[in-house]
């Protein structure tokens, strides 16, 4: 699991620093807590609480 920039660069492939790369970075960290799909379903509390909990 990816906690920190460099991980995400490693397991992503992120290729800089932009705005762009952080996006991608940020979803990758909301798929990998499982969060996403709370999002889609409207869940937004119990993705934000997904979220909080330690990798």
């Amino acid at each position: 699991m990816a906690r920190r920039w460099d991980d995400l660069v490693e397991l992503f492939g992120l290729l800089n620093f932009t705005s762009v790369s952080h996006d991608e970075g940020a979803l990758h960290l909301i798929r990998q807590c499982k969060a996403l799909l709370l999002i889609h379903e409207g869940r937004i509390r119990d993705a934000i609480h997904a979220g909080g909990r330690p990798m």
